[in-house]
């Protein structure tokens, strides 16, 4: 049984060394990983910053133009790091393979020995709630509100045409407010190819900086766009050029980590090992073998690395023509597989025809992959409902000597006691289990950035996406297994803060542009009015000097949109709704409450942090007429704020 894994290894350049670690450990390895999802001790070194991701909930996978492949860099820390060190099995075939080696920890002080790539599935469960994308996505809703009848995109399109356009009037016209007007007119106005070639030179010198392009693409003549317009135009932009195959894909196909096909062959460094380092045919000591941990099943098209059997072999061809950089041997191996693909002299283990194979590794969870630091390798789509979770390393030589342990020859070895140490099958990792779960309904200037920090501290696994403001009553409840939660605030209360916030922005937000004299005068006619105060605020409102929804528009969050607008097309009979309160204690104890209730759970509850307080808090009142239109504009909140039952959350 050994003998064969060695051969095999010598043979097609990598063997798997099954049921290496029981299921408590590959569960410890995959606990770490989902903390690390969360919460990145070290950032990960493949360029790419992420949100926080949860495992057990699908609505925060990645999807649409996404990339697929997220690395976390675990520490060394925990018994299970110890458990793979000394797996029985392991140890064995290592020794057969390499004579003396070591297996060397991540350290946040040392090289990074060891990284964890997880490939989330490309089509995620479709029950699941689509969340708000990443920058360079669209966002996942169209920002025009309720369907538009063919007669108001009419009316619309001819409004639009007068210069300037009456924003004001044709939301007045329509019934429908300037931001859905807007966004509407960027959604439905076709892009000439000028403009695209326009945003396409702008994004290629300034990047995502989605407001920046938006100012200059009208800088250059095209007004029409919005800036939800500009980063979803160029979405689709970035989707056309990477793959486009995979929701009819039948079989798995190599792809790299921007996810273009047939792509992402290479041929591992080894940890240390710089880029322009000599590659030879001697090895060298941080080159032993590359070590897959599995950590999760991979069943055929689930993600599993590929390999061109009998690649090592090209690679120890190559290095006999003299030394070559890391990095010019990589780009040979890249060449090199493409090559014989296109003269069919290298296909995909399912495609008929002769020649070398390249072969996706299927495994269960607790096996091992061993792999020779030769093979030229690469990443697959994942074509199941579930990501693929491993531990990449690489087992160092203590004695590299002339390479021989490159072709190292099987010595005599006791088999009966190789398969002895075969550990108890790994039960398959549950990523989903059947329990309560959270959602939150993030209404803006309600306490909700200090909550839903606090909740994904004190319930991190139970809690679900919250859609930062952007996700309604309505969204989270097309999901059944979940509890929503709302928190409210009393509307001329909430008016204030807001006005606050924006005039002297938070105390927790360094923003440059938070000055005493800087105030956004959006959507204004005059200056007559000093909008930094409160009363000139409300009256430049009630005059039409300035446009609330342009406001909300600009800002991006909506702080003076009405609270219902969030419940409106929701069962708000279905929701835990709370009462907002100034004082950290009392509204934690509040919102704790109503979450340990709807999870059937007990315990105390953790302090709340305070999150976007405003810097300044001084006492503003108002007159009774301008507190009275506020309370007229905000009726139906001020009307669901009366029914709010403050002990359970429930309604009177």
């Amino acid at each position: 049984m050994l003998s064969q894994l060695t051969a095999t290894y010598h043979d097609r350049g990598w063997c798997k060394v099954e049921r290496c670690l029981d299921g408590a450990t590959v569960q410890s390895f995959v606990d770490q990983l989902k903390r690390e999802l969360r919460a990145p001790t070290v950032q990960g070194e493949s360029g790419h910053d992420y949100r926080a991701i949860d495992l057990e909930e699908s609505a925060t996978w990645f999807r649409g133009t996404e990339r697929r492949v997220v690395e976390v860099n675990p520490p060394g820390e925990g018994a299970h790091w110890s458990r793979i060190e000394r797996a029985p099995r392991l140890v064995c075939a290592l020794d057969a393979l390499l004579g003396t080696w070591e297996l060397p920890r991540n350290d946040a002080e040392r090289t990074r020995e060891w990284y964890c790539p997880i490939v989330f599935p490309e089509d995620p469960p479709c029950h699941t709630l689509t969340r708000p994308a990443l920058s360079g996505e669209a966002t996942w809703r169209d920002g025009f509100g309720d369907a538009w009848t063919s007669e108001e995109d009419e009316k619309l399109r001819k409004a639009a045409r007068a210069r300037p356009v009456d924003w004001k009037g044709i939301s007045s016209e329509l019934n429908r407010p300037v931001k859905h007007c807007r966004e509407r007119w960027a959604a439905i106005n076709p892009w000439a190819p000028d403009e695209d070639q326009t945003l396409a030179e702008l994004h290629k010198t300034h990047g995502d900086a989605w407001s920046l392009l938006t100012s200059k693409l009208s800088a250059a003549g095209f007004e029409a766009r919005t800036k939800r317009a500009v980063r979803a135009r160029c979405a689709l932009k970035a989707s056309q050029k990477t793959i486009n195959e995979t929701p009819t894909l039948s079989n798995w196909r190599p792809v790299n980590r921007r996810r273009c096909l047939d792509r992402g062959f290479h041929v591992d460094p080894g940890p240390g090992f710089p880029m322009e380092g000599l590659r030879t045919l001697k090895g060298d000591r941080a080159q032993g073998a590359v070590v897959l941990v599995v950590l999760s099943d991979w069943p055929s098209n689930g993600g599993g690395t590929c390999v061109a059997n009998g690649s090592h072999r090209w690679v120890r061809e190559k290095l006999g023509e003299g030394p070559l950089p890391h990095s010019e041997l990589n780009r040979w191996a890249i060449a090199e597989v493409a090559r014989r693909r296109a003269s069919r002299e290298l296909r995909l283990d399912y495609e008929e025809g002769h020649g070398d194979v390249i072969e996706q590794i299927c495994a269960k969870a607790g096996d091992v992959i061993l792999m020779h630091p030769w093979a030229v390798h690469g990443g697959t789509t994942n074509l199941s409902t579930m990501p693929r979770l491993m531990a990449n390393g690489m087992a160092r030589v203590c004695n590299p000597g002339d390479g021989a342990f490159l072709k190292r020859p099987v010595g005599a070895m006791d088999e009966a006691a190789f398969l002895q140490m075969a550990a108890p099958v790994a039960p398959r990792v549950a990523l989903r289990p059947e329990r309560k779960s959270v959602a939150y309904v993030h209404v803006p200037k309600t306490g909700g950035s200090a909550v839903e920090a606090w909740l994904r501290e004190a319930w991190p696994r139970r809690i679900t996406l919250s859609g930062h403001h952007k996700l309604t009553l309505k969204d989270h409840q097309k999901n059944g297994g979940v509890v929503t939660l709302i928190t409210l605030r009393e509307p001329l209360e909430r008016f204030v803060s807001t006005h606050a916030y924006w005039v002297h922005g938070a105390a927790d937000e360094p923003w440059h542009r938070r000055s005493d004299d800087w105030v956004p005068c959006l959507g204004g006619t005059t200056t007559d009015f000093d909008l930094r105060s409160l009363t000139g605020f409300v009256a430049a409102a009630r005059a039409g000097a300035i446009d609330l929804e342009a406001w909300d528009d600009w800002f991006g969050c909506a702080p003076f949109k009405r609270q219902m607008d969030w419940l409106s097309g929701g069962d708000v009979a279905r929701a835990v709704v709370i009462r907002y309160a100034s004082d950290p204690a009392v509204f934690a104890e509040r919102v704790g409450g109503a979450v340990r209730m709807a999870l059937g759970e007990a315990g105390d509850v953790p302090p709340m942090r305070v999150v976007n307080a405003t810097r300044r808090r001084e006492h503003c009142a108002l007159a009774d007429d301008d507190a009275a239109w506020v309370r007229e504009r905000y009726a139906a909140d001020a009307a669901l704020w009366d029914r709010v039952n403050v002990g359970d959350g429930g309604f009177r």
